[in-house]
């Protein structure tokens, strides 16, 4: 039965053939050109870097003025330990029903204003 299961090619080897190999180089190659155009498109990283910023400082606040720890927030939301501290720190960032649930546990809401020079906040 584990006969079946390896890969069988017609050398004897278990390394892929080169026309395997090539067609895989070239599917890589269309991927990043289309991940290259995407990304000429998108919004400057900068802008949405400091939103982020601003909206986990308020988020903190938040935490601190409630009196909840790392693990009590957590526990709240129903994420998996240490993922709010570093939601804090910047090295992983929430998704956008994370943040919602994580807003809901501060007991506050996500609320979209415009600013006086008419942008929406």
């Amino acid at each position: 039965m584990q006969e079946l299961l390896k890969p069988r090619f017609t050398d004897g080897t278990k390394r892929l053939p080169t026309r395997v190999k090539t067609k895989h180089n070239k599917l890589r190659s269309i991927w990043n050109n289309m991940l290259a155009k995407t990304d000429k498109n998108r919004a400057p990283k900068r802008s949405l870097h400091t939103f982020g910023q601003k909206l986990i400082k308020q988020m903190i606040e938040r935490r601190e003025q409630l009196g909840l720890t790392h693990n009590e927030l957590e526990e709240k939301i129903g994420v998996a330990d240490a993922l709010v501290a570093k939601w804090e720190v910047g090295i992983r960032k929430p998704s956008g029903f994370l943040l919602f649930c994580w807003a809901d546990a501060l007991e506050c809401d996500l609320v979209l204003q415009e600013k006086p020079d008419g942008k929406v906040q």
